[in-house]
């Protein structure tokens, strides 16, 4: 798999008669935003805590990205909160993405629900940015076709995520999965889908930045 994904980090650019090799992330900066850690844990489901997985997920992306081109900055690197209260973690998490002039924003958590056969990664954008959708709509696309064929979730609008509302750039949140689903928590603590679900979110960042040309 490993083989397969390095095959796309090169994209064939054409100038006159002449065929290059340029990164499709060149230039591109990207804040990935690993949610809740240290004290905060996140969603817990028995022994599981979300904010571990979620900084697996964003670990893997930063290196599908970087290998792309892009300049990432990250919000946490390890398990530790970035403020004492959720308000200030918020906060700061508000000030390191307005602060790096990044390109775009991307937030990595895991979802819950009552009925625990709900499954699939979902996106969310602030619904009054279009760019912001545009880029949901497509990390979407490529999650349901990388990680989970059998998703019938769509990128969906959301008005009450801080992270969204409150940074400048075109900002999405990706919930990987359930984890009140067992089947999908055993996917998501596993390294190899883990890969899978950052190869989707990476794919559609690239397809962002590179539309195809009409």
């Amino acid at each position: 798999m490993k083989r397969f994904f390095a095959l796309i980090f090169f994209a064939a650019v054409i100038f006159g008669n002449t065929t290059v090799f340029a990164m499709p992330l060149s230039k591109k900066i990207v804040v990935i935003d690993a949610g809740h850690g240290g004290w905060d844990p996140g969603m817990v489901q028995g022994k599981v805590e979300e904010k571990h997985i979620n900084l697996s997920i964003a670990k893997k992306l930063q290196t599908f990205l970087e290998q792309g081109g892009a300049t990432v900055i990250i919000t946490r690197v390890d398990d530790s909160g970035l403020s004492k209260s959720k308000s200030g973690d918020m906060h700061t998490r508000r000030v390191i993405a307005n602060s790096s002039h990044s390109d775009i924003f991307v937030s990595i958590h895991q979802n819950s629900f009552g009925k625990s056969g709900v499954h699939g990664a979902q996106v969310f954008f602030f619904n009054e940015s279009d760019n912001s959708e545009k880029l949901a709509t497509l990390i979407q696309t490529r999650l349901c076709e990388f990680a989970d064929p059998s998703n019938k979730f769509k990128a969906k609008a959301n008005s009450n995520y801080f992270v969204l509302k409150q940074t400048v750039m075109p900002a999405v949140l990706v919930e990987c999965g359930f984890l009140t689903n067992y089947n999908e928590r055993e996917r998501l603590l596993t390294d190899a889908y883990q890969e899978k679900i950052a190869w989707g979110i990476y794919l559609g960042i690239v397809d962002y930045f590179n539309p195809p040309s009409e």
